[in-house]
């Protein structure tokens, strides 16, 4: 009977031994926790891909940046802003950026420049959309609003927007504060051809804010 007893006493396992167990069991529950929070918006952008894609076109002058904006034609009430639209079926989001540049810049870049310009490019998400931030040459505004339009570049979709305006980005950042002071967006009429409405289109300015918060914007300005 006593040898009993002392091999059940030999056998029981000791509390601190126990306690150790429990306490890496949870360090190894919360680690796993925490990854996996942090994969989620991962884990959400892979499973939930884009429909709508763009570009925001800028170039650089000694340090300060212009952002190519325009207005959009017809009845629409939208305002100035950048260029993109729905990626269609079949489409890559670069490839569609690239479609909606030629269309919505009346062909000035050829393809081959649009898609050379387009796949050197960084993007940015905002929701559903991506745009693509692309650093091009000057090319004077009067040349984005010639009717006199590229061979394969003349159906009505090439003239859905304009006019046109190159936009310094720290006129950008005015309007953006506006926004965020809840006042409208107005574009200083200074910036923009005689006679337009100076309202920036509130879906393309966050844009740009998301690609300014992820540095996708040279820092000379």
């Amino acid at each position: 009977m006593r040898s009993r007893k002392r091999l059940a006493t030999r056998s029981l396992v000791p509390i601190s031994v126990v306690s150790k167990v429990w306490r890496d069991a949870m360090r190894r529950v919360f680690l796993y926790t925490a990854i996996l929070v942090a994969l989620l918006p991962a884990l959400a952008s892979a499973q939930e891909p884009p429909t709508a894609s763009g570009v925001i076109l800028y170039f650089e002058n000694q340090g300060s940046l212009f952002l190519l904006h325009a207005d959009h034609t017809g009845d629409s009430d939208r305002g100035w802003g950048t260029f993109g639209g729905m990626i269609e079926p079949g489409e890559t989001p670069r490839q569609a950026a690239v479609r909606e540049l030629l269309e919505e810049t009346r062909c000035v870049f050829n393809e081959t420049t649009a898609a050379r310009l387009v796949a050197g490019s960084d993007s940015v998400m905002a929701g559903d959309y991506v745009a693509y931030v692309v650093e091009v040459p000057y090319v004077p505004v009067y040349l984005f609003e010639s009717l006199d339009l590229p061979q394969g570049c003349q159906s009505n979709i090439y003239l859905e927007r304009g006019p046109y305006a190159w936009i310094p980005l720290a006129e950008i950042l005015r309007v953006l504060s506006l926004g965020e002071s809840g006042e409208e967006m107005i574009i200083h009429p200074g910036m923009l051809p005689r006679g337009a409405h100076p309202h920036l289109w509130k879906r393309s300015a966050e844009v740009v804010r998301l690609a300014l918060e992820a540095g996708l914007f040279p820092t000379g300005e």
